[in-house]
């Protein structure tokens, strides 16, 4: 199953339990490991955050920031500030030596997989505090 570090919390605080706070970005593991549910599956997205990732600027410019997010098929790398990217699709070339990023023939697929990134990130951003009331 996919999985995260952030899902280690929820989990701990779920088997003691507390109540897990809304805002909590993670997802508990505690149904798979008590078999509840099909262990194969826990979250359809997963994120991984990298600082000063790879050496592109030289020391020339800031550090990198990236994020990559992998579905069980794709994985996406983008790099905050740069025009370019990673596009792999792990099923056909796990060993990532095939990059889609730039074919025009992939682009109705990288499109697709750049909309599941971004909802991916913007699900990882706090939703802040509950509201009381419209506005």
């Amino acid at each position: 199953a996919l999985t995260e570090l952030i899902d280690i919390a929820p989990t701990l605080l779920e088997s003691a339990g507390i109540e897990v706070p809304y805002f909590m970005q993670g997802k508990s593991l505690l149904p798979i490991l008590r078999g509840e549910v099909d262990y194969k599956f826990h979250k359809d997205v997963v994120l991984s955050e990298f600082h000063d990732s790879c050496n592109y600027n030289e020391g020339s410019g800031p550090p990198t920031h990236s994020v990559m997010s992998f579905d069980g098929r794709y994985k996406m790398v983008t790099y905050r500030g740069y025009d370019f990217g990673e596009l792999y699709d792990l099923q056909n070339d796990p060993g990532e030596f095939c990059d889609l990023w730039d074919p025009c023939e992939h682009r109705d697929m990288k499109l697709e997989v750049m909309h599941q990134h971004v909802s991916a990130i913007m699900g990882s951003i706090s939703s802040g505090p509950r509201r009381s009331t419209r506005y």
